[in-house]
């Protein structure tokens, strides 16, 4: 009998573990700087000599997904204390390094699982901005607001926001609800980068990505 309760118990945490690792992997491991997300990977070292100058530290573990700079979902690999950098002849909207035991990893920029259609266009929606750059007085004109959240993209239209399967939690579809006002951002034209504000009052870039393909 006690043999039995012994096996009992190991079935169950072996199921409760790969119940845990499943939902883990449902979220691509993810750091955010500023207002760009970057996967995370040991698979691209780099050579000292390609880094630049410093960013930065990650500052937070966040589930399930980072929505402010220095925020990290996953701590295999890197965590919190480690230092990111800017790479040479490189820009940050593509990619930027990381330190982890004396070694140099190249992090590349993922696209953004949030959209928002607006007049035909598709933009890349990434966490608030800074607090710092979190005010007002950096947005223009209100030129719409949010209509629906989708998880369709092919469905979608003008005042839309889309989100990837994977983030579809109470938290993320709720985050933009029908009203949120999308603003114009100064010193930003149209095809450039827009703003929208979330239900919390947080302004939010998003950056031109491509024609609305129909």
């Amino acid at each position: 009998m006690k043999n039995l309760k012994a096996v009992s118990t190991v079935l169950l945490l072996t199921v409760i573990l790969l119940t845990c690792s499943c939902a883990q992997t449902d979220y691509p491991p993810t750091i955010m700087w500023y207002d760009y997300k970057y996967s995370i990977s040991i698979n691209n070292p780099l050579e000292t000599s390609m880094i630049d100058s410093e960013l930065g530290i990650i500052k937070r573990y966040v589930y399930p997904m980072p929505k402010k700079s220095n925020d990290i979902n996953f701590t295999n690999y890197f965590d919190i204390g480690d230092y990111l950098f800017s790479i040479h002849d490189m820009e940050i909207t593509e990619a930027i390094a990381i330190l982890k035991d004396g070694q140099y990893y190249k992090l590349g920029r993922t696209q953004s699982p949030i959209k928002l259609i607006w007049d035909n266009r598709v933009y890349l929606l990434y966490g608030s901005v800074d607090a710092e750059e979190n005010k007002s007085e950096n947005l223009d004109r209100q030129i719409g607001s949010v209509q629906r959240t989708r998880i369709k993209a092919s469905e979608a239209v003008n005042g839309d926001i889309t989100l990837s399967d994977f983030l579809l939690g109470e938290d993320n579809w709720n985050l933009f609800p029908a009203g949120s006002e999308i603003h114009h951002i100064k010193g930003f034209e149209a095809n450039q980068a827009i703003a929208v504000i979330d239900k919390d009052g947080n302004i939010h870039y998003a950056r031109y990505y491509k024609r609305l393909d129909r």
